[in-house]
């Protein structure tokens, strides 16, 4: 299997979600997604997607501990009204759920109520966050608040805010042909947490999908990044830091 993309990603980390060393090789391409001519596909319930998972994590004075697996998603159901938006597709992907609806401009909302990492939870405000996908916005702002929180006593001042980035194209080949599986835009979220009064917080997390909407109304390529550096007070570390980098590349789907 072979991963193309014009645009290579990264620039931060996260959504409480989780890309590594590559299990495909990388390079520059002039493939174009599908034309909007095109029928755009729903996948229907008990439709399935098959990837390959690579995970590596890390925490603060230990070795980091690298994983592979086979991930199996299976759609539970489509085109059901939640919370507040029609036409929403319900994935059942890696003990997890995922809520997605695509939107009359190709942009791709999805549900997240909240995101948090190292136990420490934070409320979303919007809780359907836009992936660019149609609109193509390099730089959107979806939303900026500020909250406080408790570590080891101390009452902590954050700011927390979420962008939204359109990348570029993306596509996966499979098989000793190259024969495309998939093709795509691909975009992120970024959701940052900052705080320096009394300790210096600084937390990121990148969520990148790339997604086919006329082959298989899914994503086929995702990488999730949560950077947590250790957290200090008068130079001891009060709260460990982690790494958590995890990426998935589609490899057969079935749709119903």
């Amino acid at each position: 299997m072979t991963h193309k993309s014009i645009i290579l990603y990264f620039s931060g980390a996260f959504l409480a979600l989780v890309a590594c060393t590559m299990i495909s090789s990388c390079s520059s391409t002039t493939t174009t997604p599908p034309t909007t001519t095109q029928s755009k596909v729903t996948p229907k319930a008990g439709s399935t997607f098959t990837y390959t998972k690579h995970e590596k994590d890390s925490s603060s004075g230990k070795p980091a501990v690298t994983s592979d697996s086979i991930v199996v998603a299976t759609v539970v159901s489509s085109g059901i009204f939640y919370h507040g938006k029609d036409s929403v597709v319900t994935l059942y992907d890696d003990f997890d759920t995922l809520r997605y609806r695509v939107e009359s401009n190709n942009d791709v909302s999805v549900y997240k109520p909240t995101f948090g990492s190292n136990g420490y939870t934070f409320n979303n405000p919007t809780p359907w966050l836009t992936l660019s996908f149609g609109a193509k916005n390099p730089d959107a702002q979806l939303f900026s608040y500020d909250t406080t929180i408790t570590v080891q006593g101390q009452s902590e001042k954050l700011v927390v805010t979420g962008t939204a980035h359109y990348i570029g194209i993306d596509e996966i080949d499979t098989g000793a042909s190259h024969t495309k599986l998939a093709s795509g835009n691909q975009a992120n979220i970024v959701i940052s947490i900052m705080g320096t009064t009394p300790l210096t917080v600084n937390i990121s997390s990148t969520q990148t999908y790339s997604f086919d909407f006329y082959t298989t109304g899914c994503y086929f390529h995702s990488i999730s990044n949560t950077l947590f550096p250790d957290v200090k007070f008068i130079g001891t570390t009060v709260v460990p830091g982690s790494t958590t980098l995890t990426e998935k590349f589609l490899t057969s789907f079935n749709l119903k």
